[in-house]
């Protein structure tokens, strides 16, 4: 199975009147990813609140 596989990426469910099947993993995925960069930011947010309040020292 590769990463593209149409296995991974097919939709899940009946198949509706029109042929078309909703969701998959590629919903899932975003969903993560967006997770992801959320926590990511709130970390980065907190480093340098905590670097502008206590500067390093420079000699």
């Amino acid at each position: 199975m590769t990463l593209f596989s149409n296995l991974v990426f097919r939709g899940v469910g009946r198949d509706p009147k029109i042929g078309k099947k909703k969701g998959g993993i590629k919903v899932h995925t975003v969903i993560i990813a967006n997770l992801l960069l959320t926590l990511v930011q709130r970390s980065l947010e907190r480093y340098w609140e905590r670097m502008l309040q206590h500067p390093p020292c420079t000699s």
